[in-house]
């Protein structure tokens, strides 16, 4: 029995070999697998962040150069307002030269409008109103443009030459045209009124 003894040890000791060699063998696996699981996991973090950082750094360069740009156009529209600037100061100095030449011209004719007599004065507005009178029916009245027409015809000829005939004749036209005048003058107060 003594030999079935060391026999029965040394299978005892090679079950416990055996059984201890496949338990290491079955944890080193599961270490291996553990740890491949995690060189995985670590090289997916690692490709992810390279491709984020990657991806990040050429967002970046675009950012860049649209900051870049903007700026450009900052600039270009900065140039473009100087220059709008100027155009505008220039025009307003021209501006106000003719607004200074203007007010120089109204002070010159108002210094000579002072110094002319009430009479004069009274005989300019008188012939500028009839101006306009006549200037309108002249263009709107065709018998006050013949009537016109013929008393300018006699104030060339010399009414001193006139016969008697002729003298009845341009009585009654300058009285006609006085009427066209009046009832024209009327016809302009009762529209003011």
């Amino acid at each position: 029995m003594k030999k079935n003894i060391g026999k029965i040890i040394t299978g005892v000791i090679a079950v416990v070999l055996l059984a201890v060699s496949v338990t290491e063998f079955v944890l080193w696996n599961n270490d291996k697998t553990y740890y491949e699981a995690q060189l995985n996991e670590y090289q997916t973090a690692v490709q992810s962040l390279t491709e984020s950082v990657t991806g990040k750094s050429a967002d970046v360069a675009d950012a860049n150069k649209s900051i870049v740009d903007f700026k450009n156009q900052i600039v270009q529209m900065q140039s473009d307002l100087e220059a709008y600037k100027k155009v505008v100061d220039e025009i307003n100095a021209e501006r106000e030269e003719k607004n200074k030449a203007l007010e120089e011209k109204k002070k010159a004719e108002e210094d000579e409008w002072n110094a002319l007599s009430e009479n004069q004065q009274k005989a300019i507005l008188e012939g500028k109103e009839r101006s306009k009178i006549t200037s309108y029916l002249l263009k709107n009245n065709e018998e006050y443009a013949n009537l016109y027409l013929y008393m300018r015809e006699l104030a060339d000829k010399g009414l001193v030459e006139l016969k008697s005939s002729e003298y009845k004749t341009y009585k009654a036209n300058k009285a006609r045209m006085n009427e066209i005048e009046a009832e024209y003058k009327a016809s302009l107060d009762s529209e003011n009124e």
